[in-house]
């Protein structure tokens, strides 16, 4: 596709990671140990109208030549950024819009997955020349699954962001590619004029993590450098937006915290030192694990509830038993470790009955697959006895988080994923293994309603019982999406802030429940059944957490501890053909607007 739209006078740029260990020496490995081809996509391209250019990590100046070889062999370009012109219409003279898509997703072999996150049965037809398991040594689609999952987040933008994006890649080029040579210069003034009137819209702000190494145009001053809020070394310049904006939510989070990341380590400084370890051993040195931690030890100390979850890979991608691997679940254990300490000394010094996982809680993901009918049959099998032969009799693996995500509940959107909470973070490349990354994020908030439903909501995603019907307007039946109230602009009712129309009725509380007119939140409705009317069953009770009603589910809600007495409540029986599922959207406060 990219040779075509080349051929038909398209300006085609790209900037591929250079990875060292990658070699193009015919028949030997060509794909490095980041199996990332780089090489193969070079020679591709070769002699067409695609202009492709393998960029290195670049040491920067100042540093020694040890440095340089270290940051040449284990620093990486991490940016996965594609960027397109697009005309507002068939109009030959219309001005160019810009499109740009930002995340975590590699333009690489074996990233192409579902929500299904499949293991066997997709083997024989959409997976079986895009097999990916680098788990197990020796695992190739002709010994059969399981194959690794891919959990991953990415976004689209448009509007002046877009532009934001471009100016990225053009600091990139400039530096990295072959400076103004092939460039494309765009109208800046669309950038300006630029606005999307939807309702759903969002504001954004892109974020990256980079250096004067990888981008033209930081000043070469550190007074310069501190005025535009940029940081400053032994004679290099670092942006790092992206710590900065998770430490900006981090602090003003009010109820909840949720990260999923490939890797969660830092704040080496705070680890335990009676073993050995040193700070200069890790250099894992940002702040974020430090700032969740002493974000709950404050709601602690305040008498208030609050929780972090986070979702990790069961182990980083390789060999589970290898060195890498190991050392880089021990630094992560080692972080939880210091978070958690911080945790029981507060809750301690509180005097109050609680575990540190009521407050700070780790996960991962996996998956189970049944055997279908005409599922793919290998033709080898693994060796006996062996970590690929148990999971494949197993017939289950872990789910290979490589999303770089932040969501909490106050009153900023850091970029889109499945379900928006109050702000969600995008693309925040932990520090890992002691590589270091260029990356890119994005954060928004949405100024306009997104929820579907108006309706109470409590802590934690609790949905009260007897939340309102919402009328609908003529025209849209069951099932349909109801017209939503803009809102857009500066604070109050209609004019940007997060509080429901004033028309919505509130929901009825069961007794001793908090909540309030502050405490409303959207309820959007899914997979709603044809002529069935619109909105929540009334039977929908409060949760500590967001749930999910499925068939088979009772419905009974336990008691959780240091909430005081609750009634049991009791859905509805479940009706099989007609499941239904809620997710709150937004838990709204006074100051959801920015």
């Amino acid at each position: 596709l990219l040779k075509r739209k080349a051929a038909e006078g398209v300006r085609v740029l790209m900037l591929v990671w250079d990875d060292r260990t990658s070699l193009g020496l015919g028949p030997i490995r060509r794909d490095g140990l980041m199996a990332t081809h780089d090489e193969d996509t070079a020679t591709y391209f070769r002699g067409t109208g695609v202009r492709c250019i393998l960029c290195p990590r670049n040491p920067d100046q100042g540093r020694s030549y040890v440095q340089d070889v270290e940051t040449a062999a284990m620093f990486t370009h991490h940016q996965k950024t594609v960027i397109v012109d697009s005309s507002r219409n068939a109009a030959a003279n219309a001005s160019p819009g810009l499109v740009s898509f930002l995340g975590g997703i590699d333009l690489c072999d074996g990233r192409y997955d579902t929500q299904e996150h499949p293991l066997f049965r997709t083997l024989g037809t959409t997976h079986h020349k895009d097999f990916h398991q680098p788990n197990f040594p020796g695992a190739s689609i002709s010994k059969g699954g399981p194959r690794e999952p891919w959990h991953d987040i990415h976004c689209r933008v448009e509007g002046p962001a877009a532009w934001d994006v471009l100016d990225n890649f053009e600091q990139r080029w400039r530096k990295q590619g072959d400076g103004d040579n092939h460039l494309v210069t765009l109208d800046r003034g669309w950038a300006a004029r630029e606005a999307v009137q939807d309702a759903d819209s969002w504001n954004v702000q892109v974020f990256r993590s980079i250096d004067g190494g990888a981008a033209a145009g930081f000043p070469e001053k550190p007074e310069e450098a501190a005025l535009i809020g940029l940081e400053t070394g032994k004679d290099h310049v670092i942006e790092r937006s992206i710590q900065d904006a998770y430490i900006h939510a981090i602090r003003r989070a009010r109820d909840f915290i949720y990260i999923e990341n490939q890797y969660f380590l830092g704040s080496s400084y705070a680890w335990r030192r009676d073993d050995g370890v040193t700070v200069e051993d890790i250099n894992a040195l940002h702040l974020i694990p430090k700032e969740l931690s002493l974000k709950i030890v404050s709601k602690i100390e305040a008498g208030e509830r609050f929780a972090v979850y986070v979702v990790v890979p069961m182990w980083p991608e390789g060999v589970p038993e290898s060195g890498s691997v190991q050392a880089i679940l021990d630094w992560q254990r080692r972080t939880m470790e210091m978070m958690y300490k911080d945790v029981a000394l507060a809750i301690q010094a509180k005097g109050i009955q609680a575990s540190p996982t009521d407050y700070l809680t780790f996960f991962c993901l996996g998956n189970r697959e049944a055997l279908s009918p005409g599922e793919y049959v290998p033709p080898e099998r693994p060796d006996p006895d062996t970590d690929y032969d148990r999971a494949q009799q197993a017939r289950r693996f872990m789910i290979y988080v490589h999303a770089k995500t932040m969501i909490g509940s106050r009153s900023m959107t850091y970029c889109h994923v499945k379900i928006l909470w109050c702000y969600v973070l995008l693309t925040f490349y932990l520090h890992c293994s002691g590589r270091r990354v260029r990356h890119r994020g994005i954060g928004q908030h949405q100024s306009a309603l997104h929820g579907r439903w108006p309706g109470l909501g409590d802590r934690h995603g609790r949905i009260p019982a007897g939340l309102p019907r919402v009328h609908q307007p003529p025209g849209q039946g069951a099932g349909a999406r109801p017209t939503t109230r803009p809102v857009a602009g500066a604070s109050g009712p209609g004019r940007g802030s997060c509080r429901p129309p004033p028309a919505v009725e509130p929901g009825v509380r069961a007794p001793g429940e908090p909540g309030g007119a502050a405490a409303l939140g959207h309820v959007r409705e899914r997979c709603a059944a044809p002529g069935r009317p619109a909105g929540p069953p009334p039977g929908l009770p409060h949760r500590r957490e967001r749930r999910r009603r499925a068939a088979g589910d009772d419905g009974l809600l336990p008691r959780h501890q240091g909430q005081g007495a609750r009634q049991q409540v009791h859905l509805p029986p479940p009706d099989p053909h007609n499941v239904k599922t809620y997710e709150i959207l937004y838990d709204y406060d006074d100051d959801c607007s920015l």
